[in-house]
């Protein structure tokens, strides 16, 4: 029952940091601006800043933009372009990147008789989940996607506090 309690009050705080989140964002905005916050740039900049906020604060938030990126309909050209590089380009630490895994593919190659190499350790892209690199497989160019580290646990608590939200 304790658990339970305390899951509960998670969800709560999840839910109350959230939109905390959303209006402080929106009135620092309003207050700044004078009121006129429908000016384009100054949306835009509150919704990029609210984007950011919140995507740190649980990851399923950058699918919902990456579902808003791929209707371009729900937004401007602007909105849309950010939306995209965005979404491309989730933010990461050396500690998402599982060296060992990687060391590990690349053993694997060479224990079946083949050549891989992987360019830099830093990723060409990073979504959500995984983070991509470049390399070449027997001299020919390929990319390698890496599950981040935790990155199952990870989204399955943010589908449990966002479940919270929808029920």
């Amino acid at each position: 029952i304790i658990n339970d309690i305390i899951k509960n009050l998670n969800h709560f705080l999840f839910l109350i940091q959230t939109i905390y989140i959303i209006t402080s964002t929106y009135l620092k905005f309003l207050f700044k601006f004078n009121g006129k916050y429908d000016n384009k740039n100054n949306n835009f900049l509150m919704i990029t800043e609210i984007t950011n906020k919140l995507s740190k604060k649980n990851i399923f938030f950058i699918k919902i933009f990456q579902a808003i990126a791929n209707n371009n309909n729900l937004c401007n050209k602007d909105l849309f372009n950010y939306f995209i590089e965005f979404t491309d380009n989730v933010s990461y630490t050396q500690d998402d990147i599982d060296n060992k895994v990687l060391h590990e593919i690349v053993q694997y190659a060479h224990d079946n008789n083949e050549i891989l190499e992987i360019e830099n350790d830093k990723p060409i892209k990073a979504g959500i989940m995984a983070l991509v690199f470049k390399g070449k497989l027997n001299n020919k160019e390929v990319v390698i996607k890496l599950l981040r580290k935790n990155s199952r646990e990870k989204f399955l608590k943010s589908i449990d506090d966002i479940g919270f939200i929808v029920t």
